[in-house]
């Protein structure tokens, strides 16, 4: 596994409706599992540059298992529409360290619908450790992983 240094896009951390249930789903550590035949085939069949149009809960746990499956971080460009998810795997990598600002499964939901009203598209990677980050939106538009 190799190290590179990653920058982060932690603000929705800063946000004052962090509520008490947000603070709790830190205790959902994991990923939470697929519930169905659907759910699980689209897990094993994400590649990068497959689109995916889920709603929230779904588009978690078929990450989730797909990063878990294949051993290897995913990452994908999300936009928030009407409260669906589309997003686009734009990278599988199996050779990536989470990086310290990382963040637990269980706030992702969160994290995806305080960016999905702030910003039309964003990058976040999931990985089979149960952890996700978001890559801060001036890596996206300059396309570079914002590594050093």
């Amino acid at each position: 596994m190799r190290w590179i240094e990653i920058d982060t896009d932690t603000r929705y951390l800063e946000d004052a409706d962090l509520s008490y249930e947000m603070c709790m789903a830190h205790r959902a550590r994991a990923w939470p599992p697929a519930v169905n035949i659907f759910e699980r085939r689209l897990a094993f069949n994400l590649r990068e540059q497959c689109r995916l149009d889920l709603d929230l809960d779904t588009f978690i746990r078929v990450i989730g298992k797909s990063a878990q499956d294949m051993s290897a971080c995913v990452t994908l460009e999300v936009s928030l529409i009407n409260g669906l998810i589309q997003a686009r795997a734009v990278a599988i990598d199996r050779n990536v360290m989470p990086p310290i600002t990382a963040d637990v499964a269980g706030r992702l939901a969160f994290a995806l619908r305080w960016y999905g009203m702030r910003e039309p598209v964003f990058r976040v990677t999931v990985s089979p450790q149960n952890l996700f980050w978001i890559l801060p939106l001036q890596c996206f538009k300059s396309r570079s992983e914002c590594s050093r």
